[in-house]
């Protein structure tokens, strides 16, 4: 899973053992556990890793963020489908392929606010 990928724009921190969601509402933000691991930084090499957005979307594409079988497969369908709508699984931007770190993005922005509409 490591593709040597080293720019700082991409790279992120991984929760090896995948409670990384939990973990930033449990101490309120990104922020604050960012800050806590580096004043704790023995904490952060035992349980943190680098990796850069793509592997860290293949490594948790199985499920993250989705709770149920039956939810990960729906959701797995109707995305795919949707990808397909849309022309594809490729990047419009560079050409990548791997189906798993695709997203779908706003042309024009404004995704938070789509989202919104949904609550």
């Amino acid at each position: 899973m490591v593709c040597g990928n080293s720019d700082r724009d991409v790279l992120t921190f991984d929760h090896k053992d995948g409670r990384g969601e939990a973990e930033r509402n449990q101490m309120g933000g990104q922020f604050p556990t960012i800050n806590y691991y580096f004043m704790n930084p023995n904490e952060a090499k035992r349980k943190l890793q680098v990796l850069c957005a793509n592997c860290n979307w293949r490594k948790n594409f199985d499920g993250a963020g989705i709770t149920g079988v039956e939810s990960i497969s729906n959701t797995k369908l109707l995305r795919s489908q949707l990808i397909e709508l849309l022309g594809g699984p490729t990047c419009a931007d560079c050409g990548e392929v791997d189906e798993r770190i695709l997203t779908i993005d706003h042309v024009a922005g404004g995704g938070t606010a789509d989202r919104a509409l949904d609550t």
